[in-house]
């Protein structure tokens, strides 16, 4: 009998010293990998992982080879001539937010406004879609206002991270976004983030004259601290140009959650 508990009392031991394997319905537990009612995965994951990711880390002296010391720019390494030839060829850009995992290249169709809303990078249709600009706007970056468009994935991929600019201490404590081109670094500072109507913002609000700008600048300054969060030492002045990062909000489909940020700085890589 003491044999036997003993066995038993070694059993349990072992046991209790296995890890615990979770069932597929637990992994899964309050996740879905759908915007709204689309599924889809990263397209990093999925168009991109025969690839090696780009090295991400901040580094002081990463920012002063564009002559940026100043800012604190996560280091990257990209080559966008591969990127366009093993990955997509409408690549032109690649957007980084510190403490999101939005990091990411950035697309546009020549033609076709809207084909990245429903087409991934490695050109298959379906969800995610890529992080991407519409023809109207050009490729660089010279435009009065820019928008970058990106689904709400409920996984969390995509532009869901812009939801966490929703939280006053996160809009506060994260107010850069770099965008690297294949010869420069720009640095924008966030200065606006709040819900917003579905309109076109760049064929219904015409920021492409200089009196169409100033009137949106100033509907901002109304909108955004009524509705949520607004920077006024940080918003733009005399013509700077900005982007907006946009994106949808789950079960408010005539709605928009908007990111806006302001050039603060670019710099060119320094011979």
């Amino acid at each position: 009998m003491t044999v036997l508990l003993v066995l038993t009392a070694f059993m349990l031991a072992v046991s209790l010293l296995q890890p615990q394997v979770l069932g597929k319905e637990q992994l899964n537990a309050g996740r879905e990998t759908t915007v709204c009612r689309n599924g889809g995965r990263d397209p990093w994951r999925r168009g991109m992982a025969k690839r090696e990711m780009p090295h991400i880390g901040i580094s002081p002296s990463f920012g002063a080879i564009y002559g940026l010391g100043e800012y604190d720019v996560p280091e990257k390494k990209l080559d966008f001539a591969g990127l366009r030839r093993d990955d997509n060829p409408h690549i032109y850009a690649w957007l980084t937010i510190p403490d999101t995992i939005i990091d990411y290249p950035i697309v546009q169709h020549p033609d076709q406004p809207d084909y990245y809303l429903t087409h991934n990078l490695d050109g298959s249709t379906g969800y995610p879609g890529c992080i991407y600009t519409q023809p109207v706007n050009s490729r660089d970056w010279t435009d009065n206002h820019t928008v970058i468009y990106g689904h709400n994935m409920r996984d969390g991929s995509m532009f869901a991270g812009l939801h966490a600019y929703e939280e006053k201490s996160f809009f506060e404590e994260n107010p850069y976004i770099y965008i690297y081109t294949e010869d420069s670094v720009r640095v924008y500072r966030v200065f606006a983030a709040y819900p917003f109507s579905d309109e076109h913002l760049l064929l219904d609000f015409h920021t492409e004259t200089r009196q169409g700008y100033e009137e949106y600048l100033e509907m901002i300054s109304g909108v955004a601290p009524e509705k949520g969060h607004y920077d006024m030492e940080a918003a733009p002045e005399n013509g700077e140009p900005i982007i907006t990062l946009s994106t949808c909000i789950a079960d408010k489909p005539a709605q928009r959650y908007l990111v806006q940020a302001v050039l603060e700085a670019e710099g060119t890589r320094l011979q």
